[in-house]
């Protein structure tokens, strides 16, 4: 067991208080964990406790469009690690993939054979990435 790691129930006690506090708004959200430690931070940037949308916002302050924004209010977290798809439209030649990677949010464009075009990381990630298809797709 990780000597930093924070017990399940404490952990979603700590949530619990985070939702009591905020209800759903993201900037209250993204406050609140600001002011955990940074190990439980962490624990619950990747746990089932919060949702990718909770995590996006915290990373990147910011919302992205309604249709991105729900696909990420329905996965957990914890898919963060393997990736979501923001985008993948039959018209559009790119998929836009949403990953946390050691703690550092990242976004990767992959082409229409699924071959990554670009790889961003860090907390203007999604900026970078949407300005790259504005710009090229």
């Amino acid at each position: 067991m990780d000597p930093d790691s924070t017990p399940y129930q404490e952990l979603g006690d700590i949530a619990e208080q985070l939702f009591a506090a905020c209800d759903d708004d993201p900037i209250c959200v993204a406050k609140k964990l600001d002011t955990v430690t940074q190990s439980v931070r962490e624990q619950l940037l990747r746990s089932d406790l919060l949702n990718a949308f909770q995590v996006f916002y915290y990373y990147f302050r910011e919302s992205p469009d309604i249709l991105t924004e729900e696909i990420l209010l329905f996965h957990p977290a914890s898919l963060l690690r393997h990736g979501i798809s923001l985008i993948k439209d039959n018209g559009r030649p790119y998929e836009m993939i949403f990953f946390v990677k050691q703690g550092v949010p990242e976004v990767v464009i992959l082409n229409e054979d699924d071959i990554v075009a670009e790889i961003f990381s860090g907390t203007d990630a999604y900026k970078k990435a949407t300005s790259y298809l504005r710009e090229n797709v």
